[in-house]
C-alpha cells in the first residue's frame, strides 16, 4: 500500500511541476526556445527527484534525474512540435488531445520506472 501512496504523491508533484509551476513565459517560449524547454524539463525532473529523495528511493546515482529531465525534454519537444501543427491546422483538436494524454502517460511511466527500479 505504501508504494501506491508514493505513486500518488509523485503524480501530484508531476501535476504541480508540469502545470501550475509553468508560468506564462515558459508556456509561450518553450515552443520556440530549447533552453526554455530544458528549464521547464529540469524543474519537472527535479521536482520528481526531490519526491524520490523524500521517500529515499532515488538510489545512489543520478541516472533517475537524468532520465527524468531528458525524457521530459524529448516528449515535450515532440508535444510542442505537434501543438505547432495544430496551430497551423495540420492536425485536429482530437489528435492534439490524444498527444496530451500520451505525454502524461509517458511521464507517469517515467515515475513508475523510478519507483520500481532501485
Amino acid at each position: 500500500m505504501e508504494i501506491v501512496n508514493i505513486f500518488l504523491v509523485l503524480l501530484f508533484i508531476n501535476w504541480v511541476c508540469d502545470y501550475p509551476l509553468q508560468d506564462s513565459f515558459l508556456k509561450e517560449n518553450k515552443l520556440k526556445n530549447k533552453y526554455v524547454l530544458f528549464i521547464h524539463s529540469f524543474i519537472w525532473g527535479m521536482g520528481i527527484y526531490l519526491g524520490l529523495m523524500y521517500y529515499n528511493i532515488q538510489g545512489e546515482y543520478y541516472w533517475k534525474l537524468i532520465m527524468l529531465v531528458a525524457g521530459h525534454f524529448f516528449v515535450d519537444s515532440w508535444k510542442c512540435h505537434e501543438f505547432s501543427d495544430y496551430v497551423n491546422q495540420k492536425i485536429s483538436y482530437k489528435q492534439l488531445k490524444t498527444i496530451y494524454y500520451m505525454d502524461q502517460l509517458f511521464h507517469i511511466g517515467q515515475i513508475l520506472i523510478c519507483i520500481i527500479i532501485k
